[in-house]
């Protein structure tokens, strides 16, 4: 086959997404090389979701996830709050398989449930490429959270999870405590908020994490906010604290640690010299003022941050350990209204997606893209047209 007839049988969109990144595209005769020329002309895609952006237990999702894997790389990926249910969340594993480039994954208040929270877990034995993923208020519970656990026993990429308000329970916590003495990837762990009844994380759990803590060398951020851990908890993570050498980062407000927890804690700080970050915040302030004044004593002069009440400017948010956002990402819309990118290319390129309900919104830079998608209205009317112009700023991912 001549290079000619070769050049025509790529898809025109091709040539055309190219064009905006500056990229030189060079063809040679052979196959093998014309796919390797394809892959290098693909370009580092955020996709986004606009607010109000809704997928109904993943409805129609796969389909345009698949369709711009074929046409870019797409490497983040944030689906916060779009209605995926358990269905969703099988339809993102199954993304997560075939998908080589993804390296951050916000799934965050999905309702994914304990069959979502399966399905992602077995999707992370496979999965080589994701370092960062956010399954925060998805009620995996107890099953959820012993799926994740286990994947984590063969995963050795991830290094950011964030499990918050999942009502994993103490049987939960203590699954994630075991897999914490082997792993040795992940570094940044948010468990906050992981109620089962009234009994949160409780003392099993919160003991579970502790004793973790003595073998783990990895982690370096760990929040455990809102878990009544109580005394029992906060003198087992003072123990641990006597010998962890690696977490610098350490979140326990709202905890009641109580007398005993505080003086345990104020007692380790003096042997742990690696802690930078740390919050005691409560909102009954329990801690006595002999309390504070001796964790303040240990803590000394190390710098960083201190927070021992609500007057400290602590709030139930904690300490932002944990940002999974895409880097100068906003609401994802108005990063196409800026100046800096080709504009002619961009809306060429949204015109050619327009069938697939795929819209370029912007450039950021050369070689990212800014993508939003759509989603057909339930009235099977065509997909509502989003805006398309030239900017940089994060991708959306996008449904009327």
């Amino acid at each position: 086959m001549g290079l000619q007839n070769a050049l025509e049988l790529l898809p025109q969109e091709l040539h055309r997404k190219m064009r905006p990144a500056n990229r030189t595209f060079v063809l040679r005769r052979t196959s093998k090389t014309m796919c390797a020329a394809v892959e290098n002309a693909k370009l580092d895609t955020v996709v986004k979701r606009r607010s109000g952006v809704k997928f109904p237990n993943g409805a129609g999702l796969q389909d345009k996830l698949n369709c711009l894997n074929a046409w870019c790389r797409v490497t983040l990926l944030d689906l916060n709050d779009c209605g995926l249910q358990e269905g969703g969340g099988r339809r993102i594993a199954a993304v997560l398989r075939e998908n080589h480039t993804l390296t951050n994954l916000n799934l965050e208040n999905n309702s994914l449930g304990e069959g979502g929270g399966q399905a992602i877990a077995a999707a992370l034995r496979e999965n080589r490429t994701l370092t960062n993923l956010n399954l925060g208020g998805n009620s995996l519970g107890e099953g959820g959270a012993q799926a994740i656990a286990a994947a984590l026993r063969v995963n050795t990429t991830l290094t950011n999870l964030d499990l918050g308000v999942n009502s994993l329970g103490g049987g939960g916590g203590q699954a994630i405590a075991a897999v914490l003495r082997e792993n040795r990837t992940l570094t940044n762990l948010n468990l906050h908020s992981n109620y089962l009844g009234s009994n949160y994380l409780g003392g099993g759990g919160g003991q579970a994490i502790a004793a973790a803590l003595r073998v783990n060398t990895t982690l370096t951020n760990l929040d455990l906010r809102f878990n009544e851990l109580g005394e029992g908890g906060g003198q087992a993570i003072a123990a641990a604290l006597r010998e962890n050498r690696t977490l610098t980062n350490l979140d326990l407000g709202f905890n009641s640690l109580g007398e005993g927890g505080g003086q345990a804690i104020a007692a380790a700080l003096r042997e742990n010299r690696t802690l930078t970050n740390l919050n005691l915040c409560d909102c009954d302030n329990w801690l006595e003022e002999g309390v504070k004044s001796a964790v303040r004593q240990s803590w000394g002069n190390r710098g960083g941050t201190l927070e021992l009440d609500q007057d400290d400017g602590s709030s139930s948010d904690g300490m932002s350990l944990f940002d999974y956002s895409a880097p100068g990402d906003s609401d994802g819309e108005e990063g196409a209204d800026e100046e800096g990118a080709d504009e002619e290319g961009a809306e060429e390129q949204a015109e050619e997606a327009e069938e697939r309900d795929i819209r370029l919104v912007g450039l950021e830079g050369v070689g990212r893209r800014i993508v939003q998608l759509d989603r057909e209205q339930d009235d099977g009317g065509a997909a509502a047209p989003l805006d398309s112009g030239a900017g940089a700023g994060a991708g959306a991912v996008g449904s009327e």
